[in-house]
């Protein structure tokens, strides 16, 4: 992500799905849009692959803040995934 147009418009979106796993049974499709992980919002920010884009000190911060709430959630011996298709149905 390079600026912050690109950022405001970024969206996590599920590009596969391995058949026979539990993602597969509970219905998850390709190309479902990421809305909350573990009971998070997922913010547009979460996806960057460095912070070093984001303009001040309190936004490195609250990105570091979020990327740990994420791996907790990614460690717990259950993750809730929350997406929403194309036709805006959030399951």
């Amino acid at each position: 992500v390079a600026d912050a147009t690109t950022l405001d418009s970024a969206r996590a979106v599920v590009a596969a799905v391995h058949p026979g796993s539990p993602a597969a049974q509970a219905g998850l499709r390709t190309g479902a849009h990421v809305v909350r992980v573990g009971g998070q919002p997922l913010s547009a920010a979460d996806l960057l692959e460095e912070p070093d884009v984001l303009d001040t000190w309190p936004q490195v911060d609250a990105f570091l803040t979020r990327q740990t709430a994420l791996r907790t959630a990614r460690d717990a011996p259950r993750l809730v995934v929350r997406v929403r298709d194309a036709a805006g149905t959030e399951r």
